[in-house]
């Protein structure tokens, strides 16, 4: 089975760090031909494109040209902690292109936070997480790859929209 092709996020976030960067055009082809075998963005795996990204945001950050944008700080230290040179990612790897987007963590937290009534909220992140696991088959939210965030968060809209249903129809009831 073949390893899924380079997102179009994915060049366009590369080309927005090159820029950043400042890496011109000749260093960029450059550094794909030596690091990855290819001449073109387009042409690079996933993996090989979240490697990338990874390294240069990184870069970016420490170079105070690029900021975070997790708007979720509860994802913020898993965020920083992927992008750091520790033991723990060079054992365990840097989160891959595989892994949910930040953009989709912050939905099913969205989505989580308008369906339960938790002032809580470790016993809400504890109940969020049960749920996840009970969908996606993975302990804890952070864990999720694309298909499995995006098996959760069609299971919070549908339950979403069956609690305005039932909201709709209990006052039409009235």
């Amino acid at each position: 089975m073949g390893q899924r092709m380079i997102s179009p996020g994915q060049v366009k976030m590369i080309h927005a760090l090159a820029s950043r960067l400042a890496i011109d055009e000749n260093a960029y082809r450059a550094a794909l031909k030596s690091r990855f075998g290819v001449t073109t963005s387009k042409t690079m795996t996933m993996d090989q494109a979240g490697e990338l990204i990874d390294e240069w945001e990184l870069e970016a950050i420490r170079q105070r040209l690029w900021t975070i944008n997790v708007k979720h700080e509860r994802y913020v230290d898993l965020f920083i902690a992927n992008k750091k040179d520790t033991p723990t990612t060079k054992t365990h790897g840097i989160r891959n292109g595989n892994m949910a987007s930040w953009k989709q963590l912050g939905k099913i937290n969205n989505l989580w936070l308008s369906l339960t009534k938790m002032d809580d909220y470790q016993k809400r992140d504890k109940a969020l997480n049960a749920f996840v696991l009970r969908i996606a088959k993975v302990s804890d939210v952070r864990f999720l790859d694309m298909d499995g965030a995006r098996g959760v968060i069609a299971a919070l809209t549908k339950m979403q929209r069956h609690y305005q249903y039932d909201g709709e129809e209990s006052r039409a009831a009235v």
